[in-house]
């Protein structure tokens, strides 16, 4: 699990949980860095940005539920420049390494997170999906990505880039844990 914690944002490790009882209460999450945690930057892959960005003084809306539900966010996680990469690479941060295939790519905009997950460090990624950003590295990774609707779930504190195609999106090992994380926050 060492080899694949630098899939982790280096500004946005932690682990939260802000209510103990709830129907999330053994879940970790990561979320990509286009997400608002509430305390952390925002960097969406580039190290310059993020250094002009300011704390966020609240969660994203669906992270919130997620925290309201009692799940536990492990950290924010590396995405490519931009979140617009279909390799899952970024020159300016860490090389990820695909857990299921060390010499093959990670894939996609959220690929910190599908690493985290695919490599045991969270059981469910948030990201954001426009033209496969989760559901890509979910795949190259072994994962279930999972895209609603648009406008089926709550947007705000995602960094959106697309908003007729943007969606928040879910990653998981299996269906059945990105379903139900999914059915918790409907809008």
């Amino acid at each position: 699990m060492l080899l694949f914690r630098n899939a982790l944002a280096e500004h946005a490790e932690m682990t939260r949980q802000d209510t103990r009882t709830g129907t999330l209460t053994n879940v970790e999450f990561v979320v990509s860095d286009h997400v608002a945690v509430s305390g952390y930057k925002t960097g969406i892959g580039i190290p310059e940005y993020l250094s002009e960005q300011t704390e966020a003084a609240e969660d994203a809306a669906l992270v919130a539920a997620l925290f309201e539900n009692s799940a536990t966010c492990v950290g924010k996680t590396q995405v490519d420049e931009f979140v617009f990469c279909q390799r899952g690479t970024n020159d300016q941060m860490k090389s990820l390494k695909n857990p299921n295939a060390l010499k093959h790519w990670v894939g996609g905009a959220s690929s910190g997170a599908a690493v985290a997950v695919a490599g045991g460090i969270a059981s469910v990624g948030l990201g954001n999906d426009s033209f496969g950003g989760v559901r890509t590295p979910a795949a190259f990774c072994g994962l279930f990505g999972f895209r609603p609707t648009i406008d089926s779930l709550d947007k705000r504190g995602f960094k959106t880039f697309t908003q007729s195609f943007d969606t928040p999106a879910f990653m998981a090992t299996s269906s059945s844990k990105s379903i139900t994380s999914r059915t918790n926050f409907q809008n």
